[in-house]
């Protein structure tokens, strides 16, 4: 009772995640500011670690890479695959789904950074487009593998119809796709305004506009990915599972 308790499970799955995620941000502190260097920028603009060294990731790496080696083989001795196990199954599906929205926010971010920086004219008062592609990409080298390798594991999940009918799985691919969408939609408002705006004024200057669009720009591009996708997951997620009475509740809150 006490082994497949949903407290232990919660703990020890909490603890994975305490123990991974500084392994990830110090990864993206080493990325960040190695690319920095490799431009030629202050280490100041890192989009986190600034102030640290690659002694100090390093060592955060290392203490939290052994805790969670430890924690993760106490997991994998305490999985009970029993009826009476569910609660491991339950905060292991949270989990996998915690780290695909830690990557995919982070892959989103670094390629809204990447655009923007293709965007730019160049002429940004008081920065440097040259950060945004620093720790663009950073965010993507980082981002990109989390996010791959958690939803992978996600998809090959779906084997178990309990995962398959998963009520947190349809609540998560109804709101990417509304955030895909929502962002597309005030994106497009920003662009539509930005043309709009200098035919009742002045007039159009287009590096102006580019500069005044970019950052509208680089959410379209990269958050009509994210509704298109997740549209497409979801869809094909409700073609094979059962009506049920939450389903439809939760399509009539989207």
């Amino acid at each position: 009772q006490e082994r497949s308790s949903l407290l232990r499970a919660l703990f020890l799955y909490a603890a994975l995640l305490a123990t991974w995620f500084p392994i990830v941000q110090n990864v993206l502190a080493l990325l960040a500011r190695g690319w920095l260097l490799l431009f030629g920028l202050p280490l100041r603009h890192a989009i986190v670690g600034a102030s640290q060294s690659w002694i100090d990731n390093l060592i955060a790496m290392l203490m939290n890479g052994l805790i969670a080696g430890y924690i993760f083989i106490v997991t994998r001795r305490n999985w009970d695959p029993s009826p009476t196990g569910q609660a491991f199954a339950t905060l292991r599906r949270i989990y996998r789904y915690t780290w695909m929205l830690y990557g995919l926010a982070m892959l989103v971010g670094g390629l809204n950074q990447i655009l923007q920086y293709l965007l730019s004219s160049g002429d940004i008062i008081g920065s440097s487009p040259e950060i945004q592609l620093a720790n663009g990409l950073g965010l993507l080298l980082v981002g990109l593998p989390v996010w791959l390798i958690s939803w992978i594991f996600v998809q090959r999940a779906l084997e178990n119809p309990a995962e398959q009918n998963s009520l947190l799985r349809q609540i998560i691919l109804y709101v990417l796709k509304l955030i895909g969408m929502g962002g597309v939609l005030i994106a497009s408002g920003v662009i539509l305004h930005n043309i709009v705006a200098p035919l009742l004024g002045p007039g159009f200057v287009f590096r102006v506009f580019l500069d005044d669009t970019r950052i509208a720009f680089s959410s379209l591009l990269s958050l009509a990915g994210l509704w298109v996708y997740f549209g497409i997951i979801l869809k094909r997620d409700l073609t094979v599972l059962t009506e049920t009475q939450a389903r439809t509740g939760l399509r009539r809150i989207y």
